[in-house]
């Protein structure tokens, strides 16, 4: 799938905030949710990056709205983790 960055900030104590749009590559995708309550719109996520360079990173890394990079919706059905997660391949590192 694809997220749609829609903002991002740093938001203090080594933190930048991502607020994106989910879409699948699946259009059909979401019927099949075990968590369909979760939306796929407007989703936060945080990084941890330095104050002074975050927005070079933010550049380099092509998160910079309104980019679309990669994205996967996961969903945990084991444990006391949160049910669903969305995670950057390409950042995510």
């Amino acid at each position: 799938g694809s997220a749609e960055i829609t903002a991002l900030e740093f938001i203090g104590n080594g933190q930048v905030e991502i607020v994106f749009h989910f879409s699948p590559d699946d259009p059909a995708a979401p019927e099949a949710y075990r968590f369909s309550h979760v939306p796929d719109t407007d989703r936060k996520k945080i990084f941890y990056h330095d104050e002074a360079t975050w927005d070079a990173w933010a550049r380099e890394k092509g998160i910079v709205p309104p980019a679309a990079i990669a994205c996967v919706r996961a969903e945990i059905t084991a444990g006391t983790c949160t049910p669903v997660v969305f995670l950057f391949p390409d950042i995510d590192q």
